[in-house]
């Protein structure tokens, strides 16, 4: 999936996952990183912050089990 802003590209895997996932963040320029996950209707579940990274390909592995069972 791309994000709406220009140089950004996600990555999200395994699709679906039961416990962990891994939300990958490819940045064209250095930026602030901060990825929302929403449920099918468009809720809010969690805010992952990242903080600024550098430019540059980023994994970030989300502990999925605090959410309840769904499509996100």
């Amino acid at each position: 999936e791309s994000a709406p802003d220009a140089g950004v590209e996600v990555r999200v895997g395994p699709n679906p996952f039961r416990d962990r996932v891994t939300v990958g963040v490819e940045l064209a320029a250095p930026a602030p990183v901060a990825v929302e996950v929403v449920d099918v209707l468009g809720r809010r579940v969690a805010t992952l912050d990242a903080g600024a990274l550098p430019a540059g390909t980023h994994d970030l592995s989300v502990d999925g089990r605090a959410w309840p069972a769904g499509v996100y």
